[in-house]
């Protein structure tokens, strides 16, 4: 079950990103633990929704010691809401939770300013796309503004011209983004109290639907 949660090609991607175990000068403390089993405890916890409590022994690794290596990460917050930003195909380039009261149009400039680099086959690394589109909840002057003015075409949908399936095409690929997000049980379900660790399970289901999705 570890190789299919975690297969070798991954764990080449996430390795490197992971912060080494740093000794205490004084002693004492928490031990180093199996990273990549740590990892992959965390990607059952998200895939199949498991409670942290019922995590299987299997994994090598106790309760304890994934929980804690998964919050130490992260930071306290109460969040409901899911932002998804993708590509043409549907690839999250970047994801955001918010509060439930929280406007979409609300969302869209942090989503925008945190795309990260996109390797080009011709080229330097792109940071912003050529056209950026979204539905009516995005229907502002101010907005389409602030897109325009980052060198990025804006196609928002306008409460009241133009009808709601005008990006209909454009809207079945996020939608189907979503989909794939809710296949990770633990965002179905939502388990998390803390807003940082429910954004890192999203984070994390972005990063391996790319892993799933993008050509190697």
């Amino acid at each position: 079950m570890s190789q299919r949660l975690v297969p070798d090609e991954l764990w080449t991607l996430v390795e490197p990103l992971i912060p080494g175990f740093a000794a205490r000068p004084q002693g004492g403390g928490t031990a180093p633990v199996d990273d990549r089993a740590v990892f992959t405890a965390i990607v059952f916890v998200l895939t199949s929704g498991c409670p942290w409590r019922l995590l299987p022994p299997s994994f090598g690794v106790t309760v304890p010691t994934a929980h804690r290596w998964f919050t130490e990460r992260t930071k306290a917050g109460v969040w409901r809401r899911i932002h998804v930003l993708t590509d043409r195909q549907g690839i999250p380039l970047s994801v955001a939770v918010s509060g439930a009261n929280t406007h979409d149009s609300q969302a869209l400039a942090p989503l925008v300013m945190v795309i990260p680099a996109i390797r080009s086959r011709r080229g330097r690394r792109r940071r912003r796309p050529d056209k950026l589109h979204a539905d009516k909840a995005y229907d502002s002057s101010e907005l389409r503004g602030w897109v325009r003015d980052r060198g990025i075409g804006v196609h928002i949908a306008r409460k009241g011209i133009e009808p709601s399936d005008s990006l209909g095409r454009h809207r079945w690929v996020i939608e189907r983004t979503i989909a794939w997000t809710f296949d990770y049980r633990r965002l179905a379900t939502r388990y998390e109290r803390h807003g940082n660790n429910f954004c890192a399970f999203l984070a994390l289901a972005a990063a391996l639907t790319c892993f799933k999705k993008l050509p190697m």
